[in-house]
């Protein structure tokens, strides 16, 4: 389950999922739970440093976060990166100080991604002395698993009852995926047809 942040005075990370999701007017019940909530304050008012603050304090895992982006003066932007190191043996606390130093010596991350330097590259140059082993590679790509099936599966979870109230007050159910921002609308037939399946079990 992805994490849920919560920007503001403070960082927060729900690790459960709410008992209640609220979607354009209607909501969607879950059985009561607890979150379990995880806070630290934010110190540096940057993503980077305050993320890097979270998990070594509240994970209590040795961490090393780079986030950086090249903009145009337009607003466009032209390379973005980051760079997460982590090591949860005691030992590796001094090989990551050593990459901590050595990250300060180089040109800035979105630099060095505007030069033209590759990924492998770039390691090296960040690792220099440190050996270190490339496990594996996967392309990066905005990917998002909402479809419009699942957001039919989760009008089917909340039964006749909210279904119908839906209809009856809305006409019509609106779900939003918080993540890509698609938007997925199931119109007055369609919420008939959702509760004539509900009601032939």
């Amino acid at each position: 389950m992805p994490a849920t942040w919560h920007l503001g005075n403070r960082l927060r990370c729900l690790s459960s999922r709410p008992h209640r999701r609220r979607s354009h007017g209607w909501n969607i019940k879950r059985a009561p739970r607890e979150p379990l909530k995880s806070i630290v304050p934010l110190t540096t008012s940057e993503i980077q440093g305050d993320l890097q603050a979270y998990l070594e304090q509240s994970e209590q895992i040795p961490s090393l976060v780079v986030i950086a982006a090249a903009v145009t003066e337009s607003g466009f932007v032209t390379v973005a990166g980051g760079l997460l190191i982590q090591t949860k043996a005691p030992q590796g606390s001094k090989a990551l100080e050593q990459l901590r130093e050595r990250l300060q010596e180089l040109p800035p991350l979105d630099a060095l991604l505007s030069s033209g330097q590759t990924l492998p590259e770039i390691l090296d140059l960040i690792f220099a002395t440190v050996p270190y082993e490339t496990m594996a590679e996967q392309p990066l790509q905005f990917y998002c698993s909402c479809s419009r099936e699942r957001s039919r599966f989760a009008l089917i979870t909340l039964g006749s009852e909210d279904v119908q109230e839906i209809l009856n007050s809305e006409g019509e159910a609106v779900i939003d995926c918080h993540f890509c921002h698609e938007r997925y609308i199931f119109n007055r037939e369609e919420l008939q047809e959702l509760l004539s399946e509900l009601a032939d079990g």
